[in-house]
């Protein structure tokens, strides 16, 4: 799929010991976030790119790329986990975090971590699935599970935490 797509209804599967807000992507559309004083906005500029904003600000506090994202709907190949979501934590709920689901290439799933106060160019977090991705989000972190190949061309579930 190409990012023109992205106003298919998106799904998120999350399961969180805190409340979470997860929203469809939408091209040009500013989404707030239920927790923070912060926005986010994909944007073609000219490829596909994720801006955190201060409130309504106009001017970005950070741009991420996208470019190798594609987002799908419908329940073939693990797209009702494709979306963007806000990640709080109780121990600084007014940090402006995000979680990219997305898939990459033919088959492959990633799950990105973009946290402007702690590096406002690339993902603070970042895992690719051969095929999937799952995630939680809880109070303190994020666990994420996905799969690899191993060995004898079989494949393994990896899980990781962050932070």
């Amino acid at each position: 799929m190409v990012p023109e797509t992205l106003a298919h209804a998106l799904a998120i599967l999350i399961a969180s010991n805190t409340s979470a807000f997860c929203s469809e992507p939408v091209l040009g559309e500013r989404q707030s976030f239920e927790v923070s004083k912060h926005s986010w906005q994909l944007d073609l500029d000219p490829f596909l790119t994720l801006g955190i904003y201060k409130g309504r600000s106009s001017s970005p506090i950070a741009t991420y790329d996208l470019a190798d994202c594609h987002f799908c709907d419908g329940e073939d190949d693990n797209c009702e986990t494709d979306g963007i979501v806000e990640v709080s934590f109780v121990v600084q709920p007014e940090e402006p975090i995000v979680a990219v689901a997305c898939h990459i290439g033919a088959h492959s799933q990633r799950f990105q971590i973009f946290a402007p106060w702690r590096n406002d160019t690339d993902a603070v977090f970042s895992v690719t699935g051969a095929y999937y991705v799952a995630y939680k989000i809880r109070s303190t972190n994020v666990s994420v599970e996905y799969d690899a190949k191993g060995e004898n061309d079989s494949f393994e579930t990896l899980v990781e935490i962050w932070p």
